[in-house]
């Protein structure tokens, strides 16, 4: 296979040089430009058409999947919201602990209330320094998640404009098609009536049709007539004939009358 490749680039690179060392190249050109031209030129309005709206029918599925990434990262967003108001929530309430603990280590007391127990202070205190390095890192992660949780509702905002933007277009297009079409329509109504030049062959066989049967009949009729006229023409000719031979037999007879009479 690769070797059948190789032969046919060398092939097509030695047809290359031998067109331009002809001065073909151009021509090639050219003729490739006019029956790119006249590919063109055939391709009807109704044809474009109809690849439009293939294409706008092939647009509802992608818009599908983006309308499914969009719900995606909606679930995404609000399940992130959800959970960084409970950790909100769960910081405030340990900062509230951590603040009544500390306040009463500054009073000085030995024993300090801990979680419903009795505590002595060193213990709380040595406690208290583990708890705030916890919070500390909790809120850390916090202020991370709200980071997160600005970029993918920005994210999201950009997904739902083009996922709009597309759908808008996407309607657009349609009213589009549907406006076309009905433009085609009247201009193909104006051509049957106005005699503009288009591909109208089955009406002109029709057409034709009509006017070699009516000439077919005005023959017919003609000939009939011809008939007629032949055979009056024939009569009357007759009917001269015998005028003409009645008059020279009057003569005749009428002359040998006057003779005999004599």
């Amino acid at each position: 296979m690769v070797k059948k490749l190789a032969f046919a680039g060398v092939g097509l690179v030695a047809v290359v040089i031998f067109l331009k060392y002809l001065g073909l190249c151009g021509y090639v050109g050219d003729f490739c430009r006019n029956a790119k031209d006249k590919i063109t030129q055939t391709v009807t309005p109704e044809m474009k058409i109809k690849r439009l709206t293939r294409v706008i029918e092939g647009l509802e599925p992608e818009m599908d999947k983006n309308r499914a990434v969009v719900a995606a990262q909606i679930v995404e967003v609000e399940n992130l919201q959800k959970r960084i108001k409970n950790e909100r929530e769960s910081l405030a309430k340990t900062e509230a602990s951590l603040k009544d603990q500390f306040a009463a280590l500054e009073n000085g007391k030995k024993f300090v209330d801990f979680g419903g127990r009795d505590l002595p202070a060193e213990k709380v205190k040595e406690n208290l320094g583990q708890q705030w390095n916890e919070f500390k890192q909790k809120k850390a992660r916090v202020d991370a998640d709200e980071e997160l949780l600005r970029i993918r509702e920005e994210k999201l905002d950009v997904a739902k404009q083009k996922l709009t933007t597309m759908q808008n277009r996407c309607a657009e297009l349609k009213t589009k098609v549907e406006y076309l079409k009905l433009e085609l329509e009247k201009l193909r109504l104006a051509q049957t009536q106005g005699g503009t030049a288009f591909d109208d062959s089955q009406l002109s066989e029709a057409n034709q049709l009509a006017e070699d049967l009516e000439n077919q009949i005005a023959t017919g009729q003609t000939a009939e007539n011809l008939k007629k006229e032949i055979y009056v023409q024939k009569v009357l000719e007759k009917d001269a004939k015998s005028r003409e031979a009645y008059k020279e037999m009057s003569e005749h007879f009428n002359r040998d009358s006057l003779a005999d009479k004599k």
